[in-house]
């Protein structure tokens, strides 16, 4: 790996870490039962709608939402890593800009769009170091009734359960009522609490995330490209045998071959 990779990667990581401390900051005020955290409670409604989005149409509205538009609009430069680089170091700088979206919608209106925007983006980011892939992917499996979609209806609760208000997700769950399908309403209760199926170790979070960025990088994810990519950023120390320890997850995440169905069409 070369040193505009090494670069990037750490840059990632960097955005990476940053996000997830913001991310422990905002849950811990807003399970304070302050009245701060009642006010912004007070604005949020469901964001489960923006998952029938593509991740990347997500992520797209929520640069437009907070007016970086205009800041992130240049012609790619002939060296992808160097853009993604400079982009990356760029974004802790910008400065949201509601101006554009305030013409059209009132400031209520603003807040909880943008919540819900920033929401949807976070547990389905959150859902490519526990699945492999994005909430969005996730819930164009379910649109497709893909083998053994119901499954991936549980995977997705247990990682954001409000995922049951989105409208596909609802409908699936109105035939398991007039169907009296106990079994899957089990299992969703159980998703609903965080108890099935099984989470994955969140120690790895970072290890599974980079290795998503990894694949988009380099076409694929190599032994070798993750025990460079784990010694630059250090991101699992399991045991005396890190070689196998690395193995082992990448093991895990070829095991779940749905990450790989990119073209998914309803």
């Amino acid at each position: 790996m070369n040193w505009q990779r090494e670069n990037l990667m750490k840059a990632i990581m960097g955005t990476l870490n940053s996000n997830n401390d913001e991310a422990r900051e905002i849950f811990n005020e807003l399970q304070s039962g302050s009245d701060a955290a009642n006010r912004f409670l007070s604005k949020v409604s469901s964001w489960a709608v923006w998952y029938s989005l593509s991740f990347q149409d997500l992520v797209l509205l929520l640069v437009v939402a907070m007016g970086l538009a205009d800041e992130l609009d240049r012609e790619l430069e002939d060296d992808v890593d160097e853009f993604r680089l400079s982009l990356l170091e760029k974004l802790p700088v910008l400065e949201v800009n509601l101006t554009k979206l305030n013409e059209s919608m009132t400031e209520d209106e603003t807040a909880e769009l943008l919540i819900q925007l920033i929401f949807a983006a976070h547990f389905s980011m959150f859902a490519i170091a526990q699945r492999n892939r994005p909430l969005n992917d996730m819930m164009a499996e379910i649109r497709a009734e893909v083998d053994d979609y119901e499954k991936v209806i549980f995977e997705a609760v247990s990682i954001d359960p409000t995922i049951v208000t989105n409208p596909e997700v609802a409908d699936v769950i109105t035939r398991w009522t007039l169907q009296g399908n106990d079994r899957a309403f089990d299992n969703l209760s159980r998703a609903i609490k965080g108890s099935y199926p099984r989470r994955r170790a969140d120690y790895a979070n970072n290890l599974r995330t980079m290795m998503q960025m990894i694949e988009e990088i380099e076409s694929e994810v190599s032994i070798k490209s993750l025990v460079s990519v784990n010694e630059l950023l250090e991101l699992v120390s399991e045991g005396d045998d890190i070689y196998s320890s690395l193995q082992k997850h990448m093991h895990t995440r070829r095991k779940d071959t749905r990450r790989l169905n990119r073209d998914l069409t309803s």
